[in-house]
């Protein structure tokens, strides 16, 4: 397995993340899950190792809490609809390159509408979810272990490459720097709007 990748917003979903990281761990190994709180060591360029898990990574998992749509930025529009948003930045790199990308909906939290999302995501709203609520235990975990599962082992048996979309450029706090995603290209580190 290359990889499971967390998508999350901290502060709205950071500690369902963590733990989350946590459970798949003892599932996958430490080497096959990345959460860029818990995987980047100190001193490590953290664009560079953002993007090459990103982009390697057989499943993304977007860790979607009740106000993920609505959460605004300092400018006060929705963080998701800022095309420097980290989160949305993430999520439409992996869906441009066909990486599976699966909704992880945190207690009251529901699937967006397309019309709730920028372009760049609608097609977010009709992936199939999985749901986290406390008083599952650990069902919602399990339901999410065997659907990473099998994708892992759909992805495996294809034949030939699986398209994973425009040649790779660099992320810069998690926002694709020298690649065009959504119309933006040249993205620097002071254009993001962090987590």
């Amino acid at each position: 397995m290359s990889g499971i990748f967390i998508s999350y917003r901290v502060g709205q979903t950071g500690a369902v993340a963590h733990v989350l990281f946590e459970r798949l761990v003892d599932h996958f190994g430490p080497e096959a899950v990345y959460l860029d709180a818990r995987s980047i060591a100190p001193g490590e360029d953290f664009s560079r190792s953002l993007y090459t898990r990103l982009v390697g990574s057989d499943v993304v998992v977007a860790v979607i809490g009740p106000d993920w749509t609505t959460v605004s930025g300092t400018d006060g529009r929705p963080k998701i609809m800022n095309e420097n948003d980290f989160v949305r930045r993430e999520l439409a790199e992996a869906l441009a390159r066909n990486i599976p990308v699966i909704p992880l909906l945190v207690e009251s939290a529901r699937m967006p509408a397309r019309d709730e999302l920028p372009a760049d995501l609608q097609s977010l709203a009709h992936r199939q979810y999985v749901h986290l609520r406390v008083r599952d235990g650990d069902q919602a975990v399990n339901q999410l272990v065997d659907s990473i599962k099998a994708l892992v082992s759909e992805l495996r048996h294809r034949q030939g490459p699986v398209n994973r979309g425009p040649t790779p450029g660099t992320i810069a706090g998690g926002v694709i720097a020298n690649i065009n995603v959504g119309g933006m290209n040249h993205i620097s580190i002071n254009d993001v709007e962090r987590r």
